[in-house]
């Protein structure tokens, strides 16, 4: 049996870590955390949401609640749903020697600029964007603290009015990393941070 205690320890962390909107009502009823929780279960990328240990083992626990277990006698059968892709993220050579190409503006609206990595397609990113100001701090890497920090700072510079937290710039890795597994080169997502190798 799960303690309140836990179930509201993981509806945080998942509020956290996911960026959860609408979040999980961290102060309800036993009942709404357990749906929250269950709910919330169904956004997990295991790529990019990295929990504690006891996080991920309660969301485990839920994850396989009521699903029967197959019986001793029959056999295992190999499942036949496709395997999750397997994302290889080439290294980015230094931003100096990446080869820039100007975009002709079709209207006076912000200049757009193609990025040119080797061994990727063009990338058009709006320069001075602060989706260009995450992807540069997730190419240096660094703790989530630290991250989450400095772009916290970038929007009160900014005066954008969103509250920033790591699972906004989570969120940001994995919209990246889904249109295109190549997009920041050779990172690793770690508990502590992005580590950029």
């Amino acid at each position: 049996m799960v303690s309140e205690k836990q179930m509201r320890k993981t509806a945080k962390e998942m509020n956290n870590v996911m960026g959860l909107d609408p979040p999980i009502d961290e102060s309800g009823s036993i009942a709404d955390l357990r749906a929250g929780i269950l709910d919330g279960i169904k956004y997990i990328n295991p790529k990019i949401d990295v929990f504690s240990e006891e996080t991920q083992e309660l969301i485990d626990e839920f994850a396989n609640e009521g699903k029967e277990k197959p019986e001793a006698a029959a056999p295992v059968v190999d499942d036949k749903r496709p395997k999750k892709p397997t994302i290889v993220i080439p290294p980015i050579e230094d931003e100096e020697e990446a080869e820039v190409v100007e975009k002709k503006p079709t209207a006076p609206k912000k200049e757009a600029a193609a990025v040119a990595v080797p061994g990727t397609s063009k990338r058009f990113v709006h320069s001075g964007s602060l989706a260009e100001f995450m992807d540069g701090l997730v190419r240096e890497g660094g703790s989530w603290v630290e991250l989450t920090e400095q772009c916290v700072e970038e929007c009160k510079k900014r005066s954008l009015p969103k509250k920033f937290t790591t699972g906004t710039l989570r969120a940001h890795i994995k919209h990246r990393v889904t249109r295109d597994p190549s997009y920041f080169g050779t990172i690793e997502l770690t508990k502590e941070g992005i580590d950029a190798k």
